[in-house]
């Protein structure tokens, strides 16, 4: 089962305030981790430890969500009616 998608986040800094993050990536079958909690493989087409350190650069924190289909152009549209930062990776 593939599902494209991408993976929105909202976060808090370390210095209190709120960043919105998207990436584009599709769930890929895989081994997952047996880490007690819900887990999905995703692919983001591109080399992992770039991806991460490039979703580490914007400065959030390490959890993340996933929902189906492209919400990039919405979650853009949140961060902009708030007055908050948006950063696509």
């Amino acid at each position: 089962m593939k599902t494209p998608g991408e993976q929105p986040l909202i976060s808090l800094r370390n210095a209190g305030s709120y960043v919105l993050v998207t990436s584009g990536g599709t769930v890929v079958e895989g081994p997952l981790l047996q880490i007690g909690n819900t887990t999905s493989r995703v692919d983001s087409g591109r080399d992992p430890v770039v991806w991460v350190d490039d979703w580490s650069a914007t400065g959030v924190g390490h959890h993340w969500a996933l929902c189906v289909g492209h919400r990039k152009a919405n979650v853009a549209a949140v961060a902009s009616l708030l007055g908050i930062e948006h950063h696509h990776v």
